[in-house]
């Protein structure tokens, strides 16, 4: 099993610190490590998840995100986007939606 020391020094700590800590201040900067060991693995699962499961827009959205980056359309592009998404479908007007003739 590794000595405090060494699992101190490999979460990234320098050494010559370690000799002056207090108990609950090496557990706590080794729970710290732990947290951030985990965030990190966690971070890569959901980066590997979204960039097997995502196509290129969604992927490029997401990592804008991370980026702190707004990648959202503008409220005035809405109208445009609804028109090429409803091209091609079959016009369907209310009364016939409400019958459920199509």
């Amino acid at each position: 099993m590794a000595s405090l020391f060494e699992l101190y020094v490999e979460a990234g700590y320098a050494p010559e610190l370690f000799w002056r800590l207090t108990p609950r201040q090496l557990a706590a900067q080794l729970r710290a490590a732990a947290k951030r060991q985990a965030a990190t693995q966690a971070l890569a699962a959901e980066a590997a998840w979204v960039g097997f499961r995502a196509d290129h827009r969604d992927l490029k959205a997401y990592q804008a995100a991370l980026r702190g980056q707004d990648a959202a359309l503008p409220p005035e592009a809405l109208a445009g986007v609804a028109r090429a998404a409803s091209a091609g479908l079959p016009q369907v007007t209310w009364a016939e939606f409400l019958k459920g003739t199509r």
